[in-house]
């Protein structure tokens, strides 16, 4: 855990990480997992073990200070690691993952799936599949703006071994559209996105490393919840072009207490 302390009448602010010691019987040791923040508390799903193996998606919970595995039912997630997900009201969403063939070898991994688990009956199922389910890339990073989960970026298998692919998962209707990424090239894998700046990644060349600005752009000025289209992904925009002025309203509302 880290906390933020301000120094008074100095005007500095010191940022301390703190060793938490929860109770119960935790995850154990693991690397490649998934965390996010819940309604119930932190969710840890997935990822490696000691052995090097991937590990089952049951959903461990850490709330009041307590790690526990509470009792799961229904259609539950391959073994995996590497997944995004997010969490939109009692749901969790878990999208992607890669199996033992797309840790050992880039690029490769099971197809694109969604799993749903329901944080009130803690029921799993899977959503069905779409017609347009776009290929999440291995080591791709994720994060979620205006109700929509962007992945961004990853691992192709190519001879770069790195992309600028954007896919959007809408939270509210769950289903899929493909991104654009306009503007300055960027290309990363193994990188973070934390509030629509991408950071890091391993090895780019790319003219914008180490950042790179991630603003949904082009015309499109849907409110959340309505049509998917081409434009809800486009990335990357330079400053004081076309594009950068198009930035939706309900995009700029939503980011707006962040800046405060």
């Amino acid at each position: 855990r880290v906390r933020c302390r301000v120094a008074e009448g100095q005007g500095s602010v010191e940022w301390i990480w703190d060793e938490l010691f929860p109770g119960g019987a935790g995850p154990g040791a693991r690397a490649c997992h998934t965390a996010v923040a819940s309604t119930r508390g932190l969710l840890m799903l997935g990822g490696v073990g000691s052995e090097g193996i991937v590990l089952p998606c049951e959903a461990y919970c850490l709330s009041d200070g307590t790690w526990r595995l509470p009792e799961q039912s229904g259609l539950f997630p391959p073994q995996g690691a590497l997944h995004h997900a997010a969490c939109s009201g009692p749901r969790l969403v878990l999208a992607g993952g890669v199996d033992e063939a797309g840790l050992q070898r880039r690029g490769l991994g099971r197809p694109t799936e969604v799993h749903i688990l329901d944080l009130t009956t803690w029921v799993w199922q899977r959503l069905a599949r779409q017609a347009f389910m776009p290929p999440l890339h291995s080591r791709a990073a994720s994060v979620v703006l205006c109700g929509r989960l962007f992945v961004v970026g990853g691992d192709a298998g190519g001879i770069e071994n790195q992309t600028d692919y954007v896919a959007v998962l809408d939270l509210r209707t769950l289903r899929w559209s493909r991104g654009v990424a306009t503007g300055r090239r960027f290309a990363a894998s193994g990188h973070s996105v934390v509030g629509g700046v991408l950071l890091g990644g391993l090895g780019r060349r790319d003219e914008q490393a180490p950042v790179a600005p991630l603003l949904p752009g082009g015309a499109a000025e849907a409110r959340p919840g309505g049509a998917a289209s081409s434009g809800d992904g486009q990335a990357g925009s330079p400053k004081g072009s076309s594009q950068a002025k198009k930035v939706p309203k309900w995009f700029q509302k939503a980011m707006a207490p962040a800046a405060r």
